[in-house]
C-alpha cells in the first residue's frame, strides 16, 4: 500500500503534501477526469474510492483541516496518483461546502459521488424511477 499514514499536512496547503511532480501530475489528471468516484468523512475519518486500473481504496483522517493517516491499497510506495487525486477532490468539495452550505457539520458525517457515477448507476443501468438534483 501507498503512503506510510504518517505524514500530516493542512488541506488548503496540498504543496506541503510530500509528493514527487511526475505523481502529482498524473494524480492531477485523475482528478480532472472525475476519477474519484466517492469521497465520504464519517466523523474525522475519510474514504474514498478511485478509479484506475481497478478501484482503489484511499482511506484518512480528516481533523479541522489536518490530514494524517493518509493510504491507498495501490502497490505504490510513498505518496500516490490516486492519494494526490482525492485530496484535490476533497479540497474542491470542503470549498463548495463552505461557500454554499453553511449549514453542514463537517465533523459529522457526508459523503460525495461523482457524477459520472451516479449517472452511470441511475442511468445506464436503467433503473425505473424519477430523481431529482437540487
Amino acid at each position: 500500500s501507498s503512503g506510510d499514514g504518517d505524514e500530516v499536512f493542512n488541506i488548503a496547503n496540498l504543496s506541503d503534501m510530500k509528493i514527487e511532480k511526475a505523481v502529482a501530475d498524473r494524480g492531477y489528471n485523475y482528478f480532472i477526469k472525475n476519477r474519484v468516484a466517492y469521497i465520504e468523512l464519517d466523523h474525522g475519518k475519510g474514504r474514498a474510492i478511485v478509479l484506475g486500473t481497478k478501484p482503489y481504496e484511499i482511506e484518512f483522517n480528516y481533523t479541522n483541516g489536518d490530514i494524517s493517516g493518509l493510504v491507498c491499497d495501490c502497490y505504490c510506495t510513498g505518496a500516490c496518483k490516486h492519494e494526490f487525486a482525492v485530496m484535490l477532490q476533497l479540497k474542491e468539495t470542503l470549498d463548495i461546502i463552505a461557500e454554499n452550505y453553511k449549514y453542514i457539520d463537517l465533523d459529522d458525517y457526508i459523503a460525495v459521488i461523482s457524477k459520472a457515477v451516479f449517472f452511470e448507476n441511475a442511468i445506464d443501468s436503467k433503473t425505473k424511477g424519477n430523481f431529482t438534483i437540487g
